[in-house]
C-alpha cells in the first residue's frame, strides 16, 4: 500500500513538471462552519480539473462536526486537482427525490417530507437542492498528509505557496484565499487553531517573504473568495504583491466563486492575460447567481494595482482639501455618505460594525451637493478619474445599484468609529495613514459642530377615521422634524402590557428626498421644521416553518433596499451563532440566512433539523432595552423554505416613539400613545387612507400596503396592487375639477370601450367608462370611476387595471363601493 501511495503521489507531481500557463494556488482554510460550501467549490474545481496549461493545487483544512461526507476527515491537505467528470445531470424531478432522500436521512418522517417537496415549485427545488450542496462529489487524492495545521498562521501560508510554486511551476499564478472575510479585520478563522485568522499586516509579510524566496516580482492576481475584501485597505497592502486584486465588496453567498466555467475558459484562451482571466471569474460568478434558484446582492470587483498609488495620491489631496475647509463642507460630506452604497446590510446592525461603503459612489453624491467649494468638488473628481482608472473591472446585481468595485472605510459617526474601530490604526496599511487622519478629523468636526441642538422632533396628531386604530383604519401618525447632520429618523411601534413593558413589533427608517439641480434624487433631512406623516399598517409579521408559526419583527434597514431582516439565533449540533433571516420585503419570499462567526459574516447552509431562535426586544417602564429569544417556538429547517405572512395586530394599548439621530450620535424622541381594536375586524382586508385627500376605502388584505407612484408632472397617484401583478387600483385627484371633466380628460386619446355613464360610488354621483391602455407588459383593461369630494372641491378618479387576459374583479369594485369614505383632508 506505501509503494502504491507513494507512486500516486510521484505521478501527480509528475504531471506538473512542465511549465504551465497558469497554476491556481487556492488555499482554503474551511475549518470552520464554511467546511460544507466549500466542497461545491472542490466539486466545480474538479470538473475543469487541472490540465490544458493549467495547474490547481489546494490546501483544505477541514473542520470537526461540520459536515462528515467524503471521509470525514478533519486535518490539513495538499491536492492536485483531478479531472473528474460531473455527476450525471439531474431533472428537477430527480433533485426533488434526492431533496426527500436528504432530509430523511436527517430525521424526519418520509410522509411529511414527500409532502412538502411535493408543494415546492422548481425554482425552489433547485434552491434548497443547491443550498445543501446535494449535487457534489469529491473524489481527489491528497499529494500530502500535513495532519492538522493551523492556516491562520501565516507561515502556513508561506510554506502552502513555496511548495505550490516550487512543484507545480507556472508562466501565471492565481492566488486564491478561501474563508470568512472581514475587510481590513482579516480572513478567517481556524477553528482547530484557536481562532486564529490571517490579518492584513500577516498576509502583507507572507507574500513578501514568499516572493522573496522565489524570486517573484508579483503575483498576477490574489483573490479572495470571501466576504467583505474588496477595501481599499486591502487592495494597498497588496500592491506590492499582485499586479490585480479579485474580490467582493458584499457578503458573498454560501457557494463562493463559480470555477467551472471559469477555469474551463482559461483551458479554452491560453492566451488570456490576468485581466481576461479575472474578468471570466466575475462574469462566470454574476451568471452563476443569476441562473436557477437565483441570488441577490451579489457583485465581484478586479482591482488593477499598478492605478493605487495615483488613487492614493488623490485621496490624500481630497483629505488635504476637506481638512482645509471641515466646517463648511460637513453638511455635504454627511449627505454624501447617507446617500451612498453600504455593504453588509442583510446583516442589521452589523453594518455599522464594518462601515464599508463604495468609494466611487462616496465621491459621486459629494460631488453633487451644492455647497461644496470648486477645490472640493475638483478634488472629488480626481479620485473618482484616479479610480476609473484603478478598478479594472466590476459587475454588481440590482440590488447593489452603487456598487462600483471598491469600498472605503467610513463610520456615520464617531460612536461607531470608537466603538467598532480601535484596531483599525494597527490593522491598516502605513500608505494609508493619512485615511486615518482624514477620519479623526471629520469626527472631531462632527463633535465640536453638532451639539444636537439643532434637533426637534415633535409628534403633532394621531389621525383614525374611528376612535381607534385597526387593521382597516391604519393610525396617520403627524410629526415635525428638523435638524443638522441628520443621519437616521426611524419610528417604532410596540405593545404596551399592563405592567408597562413594552415589546417592539415594527420599527422602519423614514427617509426624505429631494431634487438636486442636477436632477438626482437625495436622501436629505430637513434643516428647518417640516411637517411630516407616516401610518402604521397595524399588522404583525409571522415566520413559519410549515409547522411553527411565530411573531417576528421584520426590519428594513435604510440601504438594504428591497430586502429585510429577522433577528435571531441559529442553533446546529455545533452550537449557536447570531444569525438573521432574509426576506423580501415587497414579496415576503425568504432569500437565505446570515450568521456572524467570530465577527465574520457568512451565507449560512443549514441543514434539516436546524433551528432558528427569533429575538423579541423589549423596553422595560424604566427604559431598559433586553433581547428576548423566543427560545420555546423554534422555527426548523426543512424541506420546505420559511415562509411569512401579515396578520392584523393584537387589540390593545400602543406606543408609538420617533428618534432622530445626527452623526454626533446625539439624538431626541417625540413619543404618544394609541389604542388599536381589531376585534371583530374582517381579517381579508385593510385601509387605504389619504389624508392629504380625504380618500379612504377597504381592499384585500393579501395586496400589501398602498404606496405612491410620482408622474411626470411631479403628480403622486396613490397605488394597491395584488400579488401577481394581474391587477392594480390607482387614485388619483385632481383639485377644482369635476368628475366628469376628470374623466373626459383622461379618456382623451384611449380607445374607449364604453361611453361615460352616470353611476354611484360609495353612495355618491359617480362616472363611469372602460377602456384600453398599452403598458410595457402589453394590453390592459382600465375601468374607472370618478367622484367628487366636496369637503376638499376635488375630483377623485379610481382607476383598476388588469391585464387583458385577466377580467376586472368586480369584488375590488364592490368592495370600494361599500366602504369608500371621502372626507376634509387632514394636513
Amino acid at each position: 500500500m506505501f509503494l502504491v501511495l507513494l507512486l500516486m503521489g510521484v505521478l501527480d507531481v509528475a504531471k506538473a513538471q512542465g511549465i504551465a500557463n497558469w497554476t491556481i494556488l487556492h488555499y482554503t482554510d474551511v475549518d470552520n462552519n464554511l467546511e460544507t460550501a466549500a466542497f461545491n467549490d472542490y466539486y466545480e474545481m474538479q470538473i475543469a480539473g487541472s490540465g490544458n496549461g493549467v495547474n490547481i493545487v489546494t490546501q483544505l483544512d477541514r473542520a470537526a462536526g461540520y459536515d462528515a461526507r467524503f471521509g470525514d476527515w478533519t486535518d490539513t491537505r495538499r491536492f492536485f486537482i483531478q479531472q473528474v467528470p460531473p455527476l450525471p445531470e439531474m431533472d428537477i424531478e430527480e433533485k426533488r427525490e434526492a431533496l426527500v432522500d436528504f432530509v430523511v436521512q436527517q430525521g424526519a418522517a418520509e410522509a411529511d417530507v414527500r409532502a412538502q417537496a411535493a408543494e415546492l415549485d422548481d425554482a425552489t427545488v433547485f434552491q434548497v437542492f443547491d443550498n445543501y450542496n446535494l449535487g457534489v462529489s469529491f473524489d481527489q487524492t491528497p499529494v500530502e498528509d500535513l495532519g492538522e495545521v493551523d492556516m491562520g498562521d501565516p507561515q502556513s501560508l508561506v510554506d502552502f505557496l513555496v511548495w505550490g510554486v516550487q512543484n507545480y511551476p507556472a508562466n501565471h499564478y492565481m492566488v486564491v484565499i478561501g474563508s470568512h472575510g472581514a475587510g481590513w479585520r482579516g480572513i478567517g478563522p481556524d477553528e482547530g487553531g484557536g481562532e486564529s485568522i490571517l490579518e492584513l499586516d500577516e498576509i502583507d509579510a507572507a507574500l513578501g517573504e514568499v516572493r522573496e524566496q522565489l524570486g517573484i516580482e508579483k503575483f498576477d492576481i490574489v483573490g479572495f473568495d470571501a466576504c467583505l475584501m474588496a477595501v481599499t485597505d486591502v487592495a494597498v497592502m497588496l500592491e506590492p504583491h499582485a499586479d490585480y486584486v479579485l474580490s467582493s465588496q458584499e457578503v458573498i453567498p454560501g457557494n463562493g466563486w463559480e470555477y467551472a466555467n471559469s477555469i474551463t475558459a482559461m483551458q479554452n484562451n491560453p492566451d488570456w492575460d490576468a485581466f481576461q482571466v479575472g474578468a471570466a471569474f466575475i462574469d462566470n460568478y454574476i451568471a452563476y447567481y443569476a441562473g436557477p434558484g437565483a441570488r441577490t446582492k451579489v457583485g465581484l470587483s478586479l482591482v488593477e494595482t499598478a492605478g493605487l498609488p495615483n488613487l492614493l495620491a488623490a485621496l490624500q489631496d481630497f483629505a488635504d482639501t476637506v481638512a482645509a475647509d471641515p466646517v463648511e463642507l460637513l453638511s455635504a460630506l454627511g449627505t454624501a455618505r447617507n446617500n451612498s452604497q453600504i455593504f453588509g446590510t442583510s446583516l442589521g446592525d452589523r453594518a455599522d460594525y464594518y462601515s464599508y461603503v463604495d468609494l466611487r459612489d462616496f465621491m459621486t453624491w459629494f460631488s453633487v451637493q451644492t455647497t461644496i467649494t470648486d477645490e472640493a468638488y475638483n478634488a472629488a473628481q480626481e479620485v473618482i478619474a484616479a479610480y476609473d482608472a484603478t478598478v479594472a473591472y466590476s459587475i454588481s446585481d440590482s440590488a447593489l445599484p452603487g456598487a462600483t468595485g471598491l469600498a472605503v472605510y467610513l463610520p456615520s459617526g464617531p460612536g461607531y468609529y470608537e466603538a467598532y474601530g480601535a484596531d483599525y490604526p494597527a490593522q491598516a496599511p502605513l500608505s494609508f495613514t493619512f485615511w486615518q487622519d482624514y477620519l479623526n478629523q471629520f469626527y472631531r468636526t462632527i463633535v465640536t459642530e453638532l451639539d444636537g441642538s439643532a434637533l426637534q422632533l415633535n409628534i403633532t396628531d394621531v389621525f383614525t377615521l374611528g376612535e381607534s386604530g385597526s387593521s382597516v383604519d391604519g393610525p396617520v401618525v403627524f410629526f415635525d422634524a428638523a435638524g443638522l447632520g441628520v443621519v437616521d429618523l426611524t419610528y417604532t411601534i410596540a405593545y404596551v402590557d399592563e405592567d408597562g413593558t413594552r415589546t417592539i413589533v415594527d420599527a422602519a427608517p423614514i427617509s426624505y428626498t429631494s431634487i438636486l439641480p442636477t436632477g438626482e434624487t437625495v436622501i436629505e433631512y430637513p434643516n428647518e421644521l417640516t411637517p411630516s406623516t407616516f401610518t402604521w399598517g397595524v399588522e404583525f409579521p409571522y415566520i413559519s416553518d410549515g409547522t411553527n408559526s411565530v411573531l417576528s419583527l421584520l426590519q428594513a434597514n435604510s440601504g438594504s433596499g428591497n430586502q429585510g431582516l429577522v433577528q435571531g439565533t441559529y442553533v446546529n449540533a455545533e452550537g449557536s451563532q447570531p444569525a438573521f433571516l432574509i426576506f423580501d420585503v415587497s414579496t415576503l419570499t425568504y432569500l437565505g440566512m446570515f450568521a456572524i462567526a467570530d465577527e465574520a459574516p457568512y451565507e449560512a447552509n443549514p441543514l434539516p433539523g436546524d433551528q432558528f431562535i427569533v429575538d423579541l426586544f423589549s423596553i422595560t417602564p424604566d427604559g431598559e432595552v433586553s433581547i428576548i429569544p423566543l427560545a420555546d417556538t423554534p422555527v426548523t429547517f426543512g424541506t420546505t423554505p420559511f415562509s411569512m405572512v401579515y396578520a392584523p395586530a393584537a387589540s390593545g394599548s400602543y406606543s408609538v416613539n420617533l428618534s432622530m439621530m445626527d452623526l454626533a450620535g446625539n439624538s431626541v424622541t417625540a413619543n404618544t400613545q394609541i389604542t388599536i381594536n381589531n376585534d371583530n375586524v374582517d381579517g381579508s382586508l385593510r385601509g387605504y387612507t389619504d389624508t392629504n385627500e380625504g380618500v379612504y376605502f377597504q381592499y384585500p388584505y393579501a395586496w400589501g400596503a398602498s404606496y405612491l407612484l410620482t408622474n411626470d408632472d411631479g403628480s403622486e397617484t396613490g397605488t394597491v396592487s395584488d400579488t401577481e401583478g394581474i391587477q392594480s387600483l390607482y387614485v388619483d385627484t385632481y383639485p377644482e375639477t369635476e368628475a366628469l371633466a376628470a374623466l373626459e380628460a383622461i379618456l382623451t386619446g384611449m380607445e374607449a370601450e364604453s361611453a361615460i355613464t352616470e353611476t354611484t360610488l360609495g353612495g355618491l354621483p359617480a362616472y363611469h367608462a372602460t377602456y384600453t391602455v398599452v403598458t410595457d407588459e402589453g394590453t390592459a383593461n382600465a375601468t374607472v370611476f370618478g367622484v367628487f369630494n366636496e369637503a376638499s372641491g376635488t375630483a377623485v378618479l379610481f382607476t383598476l387595471l388588469s391585464s387583458a387576459d385577466e377580467p376586472s374583479d368586480a369584488a375590488i369594485i364592490r368592495t370600494l363601493d361599500a366602504t369608500l369614505t371621502l372626507f376634509t383632508p387632514v394636513n
